[in-house]
């Protein structure tokens, strides 16, 4: 029988696909795609990259910045950037922001955390000494989100299952049949949308208070 690997094929892949999406994305933004290049632009931007993103998944725990995660399977249209994510290419200057103001010892506030992009590169920053809060409401992706943590041993992170808001009590969230990363209290932002879910709502006030040190350094709602 002939001998087979691929974990070190998955990564190669998966190294080619990130290479080459991002100097697809810095070529998008280059003097290049001006004027004329407009077109090639929209075709690398809604073609290109989107089709790399998609070859280069593969279901399965995924190593990325840095961190271990699982990442929810996507819909074929990729449209709530979990490709992105099991690439490591999803909001990748905001996550360069992020770690570069973090530092051992600090506190961390992701709104919206989803699986964990970005609350588990940041609890590994903070290390031991600091602390992240992940408030996430979707049921779902809470629970993957809880696994993510403990995959990483992380124990400073504290999972909020909640929405975020103004006030304290329930809500309605409005999910998406394409990405749980798009799910909202506000109906009217999710045109078409027709099934929800009763959820805990709760201010970051509330969630901080008592906290005490270290405060809090960052904090991120996407």
């Amino acid at each position: 029988m002939r001998p087979t690997h691929p974990p070190r094929l998955s990564a190669a892949k998966k190294a080619v696909c990130r290479s080459a999406v991002i100097q697809l994305g810095a070529l998008s933004s280059s003097r290049l795609m001006k004027g004329p290049g407009t077109y090639a632009r929209r075709f690398i931007l809604n073609r290109t990259i989107p089709w790399l993103v998609r070859v280069a998944f593969e279901p399965g725990i995924q190593e990325v910045n840095g961190v271990r995660m699982q990442i929810p399977q996507p819909p074929p249209s990729g449209g709530g950037g979990e490709f992105h994510m099991a690439l490591g290419t999803y909001e990748s200057e905001e996550l360069r922001f992020v770690l570069n103001t973090l530092a051992p010892g600090d506190g961390f506030i992701d709104v919206g955390a989803h699986v964990g992009y970005f609350t588990l590169p940041a609890a590994r920053k903070v290390g031991e000494t600091g602390w992240v809060i992940a408030i996430e409401p979707t049921p779902y992706s809470a629970a993957i989100l809880r696994e993510n943590v403990a995959l990483n041993s992380f124990g400073g992170v504290t999972v909020i299952e909640a929405a975020a808001s103004c006030r304290s009590g329930t809500g309605q969230l409005t999910t998406s049949s394409t990405s749980g990363m798009w799910n909202t209290l506000e109906r009217e932002t999710l045109p078409g949308a027709t099934e929800s879910v009763e959820v805990a709502v709760r201010t970051i006030d509330e969630i901080v208070a008592g906290r005490g040190s270290p405060s809090i350094t960052v904090a991120v709602s996407f």
